[in-house]
């Protein structure tokens, strides 16, 4: 598995993840500022972002984790449903680790992660349904035809 970053407008960030309805997400504009698209050895292009937020519900640190498939002008590719092809979660980490490993490293191990690439830290895999390139894999395969009756 590989990436390569590329220079790739994407169209109405803005309207995307107002469709995504991100509710988690406590500040869209930091979310779209740290965001970066990158095209996978399989050609799919993908913008992924990080953003570290403060939850003052916990004492926890919350990571803000996004990735959106895009074409090749740079729109969203849609489910059938009409939902953006996406993928958004978040994470909360112990202040006491964001301390040791850093702001930027668990952003770039989190982007990574949700990717579907290894991580260059010691950061738990997350579970299949939160890496974009499952739903990629998922999405470039049309349902069967056949019979089944």
């Amino acid at each position: 598995m590989s990436y390569t970053k590329i220079d790739l407008e994407v169209q109405d960030l803005p309207g995307v993840c107002a469709q995504l309805r991100l509710e988690d997400v406590r500040s869209l504009d930091a979310l779209q500022a740290s965001g970066v698209v990158v095209q996978l050895e399989t050609g799919a292009r993908v913008w992924v972002a990080c953003v570290m937020q403060d939850d003052p519900r916990t004492f926890l640190v919350e990571f803000a984790v996004l990735a959106i498939a895009l074409d090749a002008e740079g729109a969203a590719l849609l489910r059938p449903s009409g939902v953006p092809l996406a993928v958004g979660f978040t994470v909360a980490i112990s202040p006491d680790h964001v301390a040791a490993r850093g702001e930027d490293a668990i952003r770039r191990d989190h982007m990574l992660l949700v990717l579907g690439e290894p991580p260059l830290g010691d950061v738990v895999a997350p579970p299949a349904q939160r890496v974009i390139r499952n739903h990629l894999i998922a999405y470039g395969q049309p349902g069967s035809t056949e019979d089944v009756l």
